[in-house]
């Protein structure tokens, strides 16, 4: 498999990084504490050797830690001084040419403020082979699938020193992709896989200007978007690429009475380029937003704030080639309007209590929506919540949290375009949405130390959320989850602290819609879906002597997910009984690491590390994801400092 970025260009930037670190790192590594004008605070050099290999499938254990190379050499550096008036901190990884990390951070007399930071590294995705009993075609066999991810990000902002009160930023972020994954596409009922290049290059370029004015601060600022992917096309619209101008003035003050003001106003259009081939235009969005906010603090231990949001969409919507006079369903107005009120008292014990409520409004300019009953989306949401450190021993306290959100929503957003090819030759007008008319979700987090040596926590959320039909042919949903946890942090002694914790995740989901796929009516049917997570995760960090430190973890994760179409009714696909069966996940996840760190001298300390991974999914008919990886890590850190 041939890679059709370069890779000669992508060097560009680490090595001018490297280049000028040159020329101050043997003064930060070599000086005792002073060398002219250059002071030294901190320095290191990191040197070592990573051995990585795995067994069976690498899909799942080598996402982000690729074991398939050989034993490499790495090294790395940081350096924390001053050179004349110029505060720099420096730092670098190098693992090998395709995972790298460089950071330069400076400052000078508080007048010209950089950062800058490049990293580099190998990402690894999934190869389907497709096993599936239906009739699939994998047409790259056998091909391994991974791409380079780069991100370049730099910032400086300028402050000249007769006028403190103006600051000139400017910035540049660029984000790439080159390499490969596997695509998957339908072509009547059989199932293809194929080899898609990449090669996206998405660029930021920023620049603003902040003003104070005694209690006035003004900012305006300037962002620059555009992306592509210069990998090669099936068709037009194949290449996508585009372009975002945006433009955001703010501005906050602070006024009598204990008063804050902030507002700000953002335009943006974003212009998608290699349509006007095909559809005569280019897709274009234009958005505008207006938003404002006060908080006063006057009465004691209250704080109040009022909000309001507007904002405009208008697309082009390019796509609907059935009707060409509907409009685009996300071209939309928005009104947001907010109030929250957060009160603190200490009558008995020290408490917080909060409470918000937001109103919003969604006019959208689909015309398909005129056939519903409430063509505007209107939104109720209740926000309350509760901190306090409630005394339940002698001389401890426990820390609690507690919130609550309610939703109420009046037709909730429906795309009716996806329930067939076109309004005019569907069967039924359905209420095609998995948006909730009602959700209640409740936050807790509760910690306490029992003992002196133990600490308890307790987090969690529980959530309820419900589409209630207008008509008895919408469709029905509701779905009910719960994610508890429970840490116990053990410290019996200064050098010795230990951690054990249990997670889970309980979800239910019940629906009614089935996809014309099925051909089926939604009244009598329930398809269920049900997943179930659990993690135990144990910790400990040992420091065994005063030069020798033990660290380490185990985590063992256990997923199952299913879905049970067996009240699905009316289908003319019964042949299949039940799709649970084709559906259902069993995952075993099971994560090690230990480290060891010895200082062998003032200057010189040595690090050896373990890491093991293990996946496996016993899903019907899909490929072994089974899978093991190992990684040794053996490293040496000067110090000279």
């Amino acid at each position: 498999m041939k890679f059709i970025k370069s890779e000669g260009r992508c060097f560009i930037i680490p090595i001018c990084v490297i280049l000028c670190l040159l020329l101050v790192l043997p003064a930060l590594v070599f000086a005792e504490e002073k060398l002219g004008p250059i002071e030294v605070e901190k320095a290191e050099v990191k040197t070592g050797l990573m051995i990585p290999t795995y067994s069976k499938y690498q899909g799942k254990i080598g996402e982000y830690k690729v074991f398939d190379r050989n034993p490499r050499p790495t090294w790395g550096f940081m350096g924390i001084g001053k050179v004349y008036d110029t505060y720099l901190q420096a730092q670098g990884f190098y693992e090998d040419k395709k995972d790298q990390v460089y950071a330069v951070d400076l400052d000078w007399r508080r007048s010209i403020k950089g950062q800058f930071d490049y990293q580099r590294f190998r990402h690894w995705t999934e190869h389907d082979p497709l096993t599936l009993p239906y009739p699939s075609i994998d047409e790259d066999e056998g091909s391994n699938y991974t791409f380079t991810r780069t991100l370049t990000n730099s910032k400086l902002s300028l402050t000249c020193p007769n006028y403190p009160n103006i600051t000139v930023n400017f910035g540049y972020r660029e984000e790439g992709r080159y390499g490969h994954r596997q695509a998957l596409s339908m072509l009547g009922w059989e199932l293809l896989g194929n080899n898609k290049p990449l090669e996206q290059t998405t660029r930021d370029y920023t620049t603003g200007a902040t003003l104070k004015l005694g209690i006035l601060n003004l900012e305006d600022t300037f962002w620059y978007r555009t992306f592509k992917d210069e990998a090669p096309g099936k068709h037009e619209w194949s290449e996508p690429k585009f372009e975002r101008y945006q433009n955001t003035f703010a501005a906050s003050a602070y006024l009598p009475w204990y008063t804050t003001f902030y507002a700000n106003y953002t335009y943006y259009n974003v212009d998608s380029k290699g349509f006007e081939k095909v559809f005569n235009r280019e897709a274009e969005i234009n958005y505008h937003t207006v938003q404002a906010r006060v908080t006063n603090n006057a009465i004691k231990n209250l704080t109040l704030t009022l909000a309001y949001r507007y904002q405009n969409v208008d697309n082009d919507d390019i796509h609907k080639w059935y009707n060409s006079t509907l409009g685009s369903s996300m071209t939309r107005e928005v009104n947001t309007w907010s109030v929250d009120a957060a009160y603190r008292f200490a009558l008995i014990i020290p408490t917080t209590l909060k409470y918000g409520f937001e109103w919003e409004s969604i006019s959208r300019e689909d015309g398909v929506l005129d056939e519903v009953i409430y063509p505007k989306t209107q939104r109720k949401t209740h926000r309350l919540g509760l901190t306090s450190r409630i005394p339940l021993f002698s001389d401890k306290k426990g820390k609690l949290r507690i919130e609550w959100k309610r939703d109420d929503i009046l037709n909730p957003f429906m795309n009716k375009r996806n329930w067939t090819f076109a309004e005019e030759i569907g069967e039924y007008y359905p209420q095609l949405t998995c948006q909730p008319t009602d959700s209640d979700i409740v936050r807790w987090r509760f910690g306490v130390p029992i003992i002196s040596s133990l600490e308890l926590s307790l987090d969690g959320e529980w959530g309820f959320q419900n589409f209630r039909p207008v008509r008895m042919e919408e469709s029905q949903w509701k779905e009910r989850y719960a994610q508890p946890s429970i840490t116990l942090t053990y410290t019996p002694t200064t050098n010795l602290s230990t951690y054990l914790s249990y997670a889970c995740l309980w979800r239910r989901t019940h629906t009614s819609f089935a996809g014309s796929v099925l051909t089926t009516r939604y009244v009598g049917n329930d398809i269920k879906y049900k997943e179930e997570e659990h993690s135990w995760t144990v910790g400990m960090n040992y420091q065994m002597m005063a030069d020798l430190n033990l660290s380490g973890y185990f985590t063992y994760i256990k997923q199952n997910a299913r879905f049970d179409s067996s009240k699905l009714s009316g289908s003319d696909l019964d042949l299949f009984a039940d799709l649970g069966g084709l559906s259902g996940h069993d995952i075993d996840t099971v994560e090690f690491s230990l480290d060891c760190d010895y200082r062998i001298s003032r200057t010189l300390s040595a690090n050896v590390k373990f890491i093991y991974e293990h996946f496996n999914d016993d899903m019907i008919y899909l490929y072994d994801m089974d899978g093991n990886g190992y990684m040794g890590l053996i490293g040496l850190t000067w110090k000279p400092l």
